[in-house]
């Protein structure tokens, strides 16, 4: 399986194999990307599988900065487009918004993160760039674990192109309030947590690759035939007004 690594805030890693989601520089606000687009450009090229490393903020006290998730599933309350207009309508299924096989690789590869891996989980994403106030981290928390910015939009967007597609989030921080007494973090602080951080990740996101690629094609995989069944323009191309 061709299997390609997107890294985002903070996050310094800079090899071939990886995908900077906010460009050079960190210039693209995360609420002006179409992942789509660059997704569609890889599976393009060859990509078969896509996993992404997201910096997330914690929504419950007992998940603390420092720890792993890879979630099971996402809550998208952005209401932002996620790929181009223009191709074919589309209502793929996504009550698993995440392959499981590489959800397995990642838990595989996190096994020796010291201080510890959660399995499962809800993302949440808002639209950014700004962090979230503390009425909304208050409604968030009752419906899901971490927060972040990007992951809801870009696992939409691979399952309509028939890409694998798995998350490992990086709690860089409790959300504002959910630890009483506690400072709310800066983006520096954030950013900082993360580059602290990034040569760890980037190992543990290296290996799933590694346990990925060794396992075959993704035509074995449910993920690639995703977007068949789910085609509804076809049927009503020829029908009469």
């Amino acid at each position: 399986m061709n299997t390609i690594l997107v890294a985002g805030s903070g996050f310094s890693t800079s090899g071939p194999d990886w995908v900077r989601r906010h460009g050079t520089g960190h210039r693209l606000p995360p609420h002006e990307l179409l992942p789509g687009r660059w997704l569609r450009r890889h599976r393009d090229a060859g990509a078969e599988a896509v996993l992404a490393v997201h910096c997330v903020g914690s929504l419950q006290l007992g998940l603390e900065p420092g720890r792993l998730v890879v979630p099971d599933d996402v809550l998208d309350l952005t209401g932002l487009p996620y790929a181009e207009s223009g191709g074919p309508l589309l209502h793929v299924a996504f009550d698993v918004p995440f392959c499981p096989r590489l959800r397995q690789a990642l838990l595989e590869a996190a096994r020796g993160w010291p201080r510890g891996c959660v399995d499962g989980g809800v993302y949440a994403e808002t639209r950014g760039p700004r962090l979230e106030s503390r009425a909304e981290i208050r409604f968030l928390a009752g419906h899901a674990d971490v927060v972040g910015m990007t992951a809801a939009r870009e696992a939409s967007a691979a399952r309509e192109l028939g890409l694998c597609y798995a998350s490992l989030c990086v709690v860089a921080n409790h959300a504002t309030g959910v630890a009483r007494g506690e400072a709310p973090a800066t983006a520096r602080d954030i950013v900082a947590r993360m580059e602290a951080w990034a040569p760890e990740v980037t190992r543990i996101a290296e290996a799933a690759v590694r346990v990925v690629d060794g396992n075959g094609s993704a035509g074995k995989c449910p993920c690639a035939d995703a977007a068949g069944p789910a085609d509804v323009s076809a049927p009503w191309s020829g029908a009469k007004r």
